[in-house]
């Protein structure tokens, strides 16, 4: 069974778990200057602090992958589009590519000269 504060933070929105996030590093770092400083009285609260921090960090982390395998499970979905639709989507490119090929293709010399001419010189 899961501890309470997981049951708690799994309930909180992402911006919420920010913000959590953001205040339990701040009180890391409390605890941390003042385990520095000899005004801590129970030091296994940075401890504690610290598995707050990661606990939290997990869950956004967690979300993201959720989030990530979500978007590429509704790509394949989108790539499997008729083959027509396909057809369609691949004649513009196909068009300006071989017209971009036609006129990179003409290497004749500038001053009429033909390509044999060059070789036996």
């Amino acid at each position: 069974m899961a501890a309470p504060e997981t049951v708690e933070l799994r309930s909180m929105e992402d911006g919420a778990l920010a913000e959590e996030l953001e205040e339990a590093h701040q009180a890391l770092f409390n605890l941390r200057f003042q385990g520095a400083t000899r005004q801590l009285s129970d030091v296994s609260t940075v401890g504690k602090a610290r598995k707050r921090v990661a606990r939290i960090a997990t869950l956004l982390r967690e979300r993201e992958i959720l989030a990530e395998v979500d978007a590429s499970l509704e790509a394949p979905a989108a790539a499997e589009q008729p083959a027509d639709e396909q057809a369609a989507d691949d004649a513009p490119e196909t068009e300006s590519a071989e017209g971009d090929e036609s006129e990179a293709g003409d290497d004749e010399p500038a001053d009429g000269e033909s390509r044999d001419d060059e070789d036996e010189e």
